[in-house]
């Protein structure tokens, strides 16, 4: 993968890939710990805690380059992705699902609900998902290739406008 889309894969929404780190690989720190729980308080209060102004991970080959977060919160989640911390676990009794996320974990909460809080915003379409990345997939994917024809003369009288909305793709 490409440098620019590797790092701009973290702001994001996916989970990364399963990783449980025990040793700090922060720029000049080297220390090894027994859990990841441990790895991430001393993250949490060595370096994160102690930087003040600058938000930057330092993690040895991070993929970030250097790039600064504007808060600090968001480099405690980036953080995540090295050290495959998961604070956020499923409250479904069966379930043993967990997220670096919350919003990732409110999004898998509504696959046992069932709720679809996202309406496709296409007139007359009443398609519902539990997330907006998903309607954003299915406007596009289904109703983008629409012409709308608004305010246009009409195609029966010619004497009024009306609104007018046609199955075909642009420049066909």
């Amino acid at each position: 993968m490409n440098g620019r889309a590797d790092r701009d894969k973290d702001d994001g929404k996916q989970e990364p890939e399963c990783v449980y780190e025990t040793n700090c690989h922060w720029g000049g720190c080297s220390k090894e710990f027994d859990t990841q729980d441990q790895l991430v308080q001393h993250i949490n209060n060595e370096h994160i805690h102690g930087e003040k102004k600058e938000f930057v991970c330092h993690w040895k080959e991070c993929s970030r380059e250097q790039r600064a977060f504007k808060a600090q919160y968001m480099l405690v989640v980036h953080m995540r992705r090295h050290t495959g911390e998961k604070p956020h676990r499923c409250t479904f009794e069966t379930c043993n699902k967990a997220y670096s996320r919350l919003e990732n974990l409110k999004t898998h909460l509504r696959s046992h609900t069932g709720e679809k809080p996202y309406i496709c915003e296409h007139e007359g379409c009443n398609k519902a998902f539990s997330n907006a990345s998903d309607r954003a997939k299915h406007q596009n994917r289904t109703h983008s290739n629409e012409v709308v024809l608004e305010n246009s003369p009409c195609l029966v009288c010619r004497l009024h406008t009306a609104s007018w909305r046609f199955g075909v793709k642009l420049g066909q």
